[in-house]
């Protein structure tokens, strides 16, 4: 509070002028002495603290030497102005996953308007473990604080500082993401022909939550982008380039990334055959309904598969038993004056099989 007063009278009358104020409420007395110039304004700065918020009434007395006074009295609201917490400084920037095991560091500061210390400060984790509090006797940066997550997930991190009024004031909440190692690689990779697909099998891998399948067509050189991540042990690959090596590693992956490549394996798929060209039937002696086939020789075919209908649009049947046409010939036994249409496909030793044909008719002597 600033006292100014108005001095009248000679010097005599005005000297020894002297103040009390009364802060109100017990927050205390103070005196002073008013500065003395005759007949000019003088004032005086007096200064007190108040215990509480709230209400309270002010006062200030001026006394003479000769005991006349002056009053002048006031109520003012006091308020406590919580302390200002800016945003935490961390050791790793905001998104940045973190590991499990791993020490994360952060470290806070705050401002008060008031000079109400000691303050209190919290830091609440986030994962369940004790908070970390402490007193700062003065306003400014507070200690670095570290601290190690032990289980993996998603955690906020919050500071809040609290004065001696109660007022509390808190920085913005840090989110954090922790996560696991990365598992290790798998073990027992396999790589089989299946047709003309290429079955790759491996062990299960203890925290991994999925899997990444690299392909390369020359040794040594697999990489990003995967051809499939599969979240369980095992793959079809249906693509490998047929009749070449393809050669694969395997990674297993969880929230803390991937593991490094597993042992490579190649295989090498079958090729599908071509469509067999060059049917034709030859008819037997009449009346006896044979009807004689053949057609050009596929490379890489194992046997052939020969379905015969007694309409062009089908539907065909099988003529001879699986995988026992091994040579680009056939003779079917049919009813004698019946039409009949065949077509012929080529197969590998996985029984993958090539389109049939373009179908031939023939009549049954």
């Amino acid at each position: 509070l600033t006292l100014s007063a108005v001095k009248v009278g000679p010097a005599s009358v005005n000297a020894g002028l002297t103040e009390q104020f009364d802060c109100g409420q017990g927050a205390g007395l103070q005196s002073g002495t008013v500065p003395n110039p005759v007949m000019s304004l003088g004032s005086n700065t007096m200064s007190c603290l108040a215990p509480f918020t709230g209400t309270i009434a002010v006062k200030t007395t001026i006394t003479d030497a000769f005991g006349g006074t002056a009053t002048y009295s006031k109520n003012l609201t006091v308020i406590n102005v919580a302390p200002v917490v800016p945003s935490l400084l961390t050791s790793l920037p905001s998104a940045t996953p973190i590991l499990i095991g791993s020490s994360y560091s952060v470290q806070g500061s705050f401002t008060d308007p008031g000079t109400d210390g000691p303050w209190i400060y919290t830091l609440i984790w986030g994962d369940g473990t004790a908070n970390t509090t402490g007193s700062a006797a003065t306003q400014g940066v507070l200690p670095i604080f570290n601290h190690s997550y032990t289980k993996a997930g998603n955690f906020i991190i919050k500071l809040s500082v609290k004065d001696k009024g109660n007022a509390t004031g808190s920085a913005t909440p840090v989110p954090i993401t922790v996560v696991p190692p990365a598992p290790p690689a798998p073990a027992s990779v396999t790589a089989g022909v299946s047709g003309s697909s290429i079955q790759l099998t491996w062990g299960a891998v203890s925290g991994s939550v999925s899997y990444r399948v690299l392909r390369s067509a020359s040794s040594g050189a697999e990489a990003l982008p995967a051809i499939a991540t599969p979240s369980t042990p095992g793959y079809l690959d249906p693509s490998a380039t047929a009749g070449a090596t393809n050669f694969y590693v395997v990674e297993a992956c969880n929230a803390g990334g991937c593991s490094a490549p597993s042992a490579e394996v190649s295989a090498v798929p079958l090729s599908l055959p071509a469509v067999p060209s060059g049917l034709q039937v030859f008819p037997g002696a009449p009346g006896g309904g044979q009807i004689s086939l053949s057609w050009s020789a596929v490379s890489g075919a194992s046997f052939y598969q020969l379905s015969v209908a007694t309409s062009s649009g089908g539907p065909y049947t099988l003529l001879n038993a699986p995988q026992t046409t091994t040579t680009p010939g056939f003779t079917d036994i049919e009813t004698s004056g019946s039409s009949y249409f065949y077509v012929v496909q080529a197969c590998n030793a996985a029984t993958v099989c090539s389109a049939k044909s373009p179908k031939v008719p023939a009549l049954a002597p």
